[in-house]
């Protein structure tokens, strides 16, 4: 009997977290109570009544002893029990607060990183639309770059057309000049001729008129 009473008190020093478990030690340290009360009651085979009832007492003082002890082996179980349960309520709470401050800092980076995106995908937009104005502006450049060209290329062959004929005017103009020039000396010459016969001619009458 004391054996087994030492191996209940290995068993609620260790408490298992299996229920049926502790209902099979309860109901064994009920049967060892049952035991001893059995063996506490006279079975009419003593030697004496006196003997008897000092068996009985010292029955009764042994059940009282094996009732104690097991009193006080359930409340170490319990205290035991309420203590690896508050241990363990305290780790899960913990545990619980762990995971929550982590989700937080997580909603917390999720909005950080939400609101980057968005500054981002304005950013990205702006400059999608200042691409396409750029766009724009270079193409309009770019058709009054060859619009400018084209007059050039226009303006360049008028230049070139008008400096051909100035040169055929200015060609035109020196030969004109120069036909001039040799004209003027031979009116200056025939000029000269005229007179020199007038004055021949006028000579002549005034001899002619003396004879």
């Amino acid at each position: 009997m004391m054996d087994e009473l030492s191996n209940i008190y290995v068993n609620v020093e260790r408490p298992s977290g299996n229920r049926n478990q502790r209902k099979r030690e309860r109901k064994s340290s009920e049967n060892i109570y049952e035991n001893v009360v059995n063996i506490q009651e006279p079975n009419g085979s003593g030697p004496s009544h006196s003997g008897a009832a000092d068996v009985k007492k010292s029955s009764c003082r042994a059940a009282a002893v094996c009732l104690g002890l097991l009193c006080l082996l359930l409340l170490t179980g319990l205290t035991t029990l309420v203590f690896l349960f508050t241990k363990s309520n305290s780790e899960w709470e913990m545990e619980m607060f762990l995971l929550q401050d982590r989700n937080n800092n997580l909603t917390k980076e999720r909005d950080q990183l939400q609101t980057s995106y968005n500054n981002l995908s304005k950013e990205r937009d702006q400059l999608q639309t200042s691409h396409n104005n750029l766009s724009k502006e270079r193409d309009q450049l770019r058709t009054s770059y060859s619009s400018l060209s084209k007059e050039r290329d226009q303006l360049r062959t008028s230049y070139n057309s008008l400096s051909k004929e100035r040169d055929q005017l200015q060609t035109s103009h020196n030969n004109l000049s120069k036909e001039r020039n040799q004209l003027q000396k031979k009116n200056e010459a025939l000029t000269k001729d005229r007179n020199d016969l007038q004055r021949k001619l006028e000579a002549a009458k005034a001899s002619h008129g003396t004879t």
